[in-house]
């Protein structure tokens, strides 16, 4: 796991949902979302957006395989810490984390 490797604790969850519930309960052990946009039950996007309206503010980034740079750089003004295109760099994921998390 790309994470483990750059010596990050890693929380896992199988959804945006499973993810809510985890950030709901252990917010202050939480320094960042990382999130794939398409999940099932509910995706990185859902999951930001829920977050923005549940006060829980945790920075996110997103990672996709899809082209959403419109739609990134909307989210972002809104606020989302930032997205990464899949497959992932693990320089390029590194050098993301230590911008958001800094």
């Amino acid at each position: 796991d790309s994470l483990t490797l750059l010596n990050y604790k890693v929380l896992e969850a199988a959804n945006g949902r499973e993810a809510l519930a985890i950030l709901k309960t252990k917010p202050d052990e939480i320094a960042l979302v990382l999130s794939d946009v398409v999940m099932p039950e509910m995706g990185g996007i859902a999951l930001f957006q829920a977050m923005e309206q549940q006060n829980l503010s945790i920075p996110v980034v997103l990672l996709t395989g899809h082209p959403l740079s419109k739609d990134m750089k909307s989210l972002q003004e809104l606020g989302l810490a930032g997205w990464l295109p899949k497959p992932t760099v693990l320089e390029t994921l590194s050098q993301l984390l230590s911008r958001v998390l800094a």
